[in-house]
């Protein structure tokens, strides 16, 4: 049978032999795998955080210049358009 080899004159069944080695291979890798994967989320959420950031500094810049915009506009247009420019 090819599954089973004489080893010192003894039967030996690879099939087992080769789960054993599996699972410990599996043993050894899980922390290394959810290491990986708790810094890929990581920086997920770090780059999440990042953009998040810049978009609201972008947008408060030009919130800013709009209302630079409107204290620089007449008084007579401020007023005809009242409170829709807040």
């Amino acid at each position: 049978c090819k599954k089973r080899f004489a080893v010192n004159g003894e039967a030996f069944d690879l099939i087992p032999a080769r789960n054993d080695f599996d699972k410990f291979n599996n043993e050894l890798m899980n922390p290394i795998r959810k290491a990986l994967e708790d810094s890929k989320e990581k920086m997920k959420k770090d780059s999440y955080l990042q953009g998040f950031a810049d978009g609201k500094t972008h947008k408060g810049k030009e919130l800013d210049a709009l209302k630079k915009k409107i204290e620089e506009l007449p008084f007579w247009i401020k007023w005809l358009l009242g409170s829709r420019l807040k």
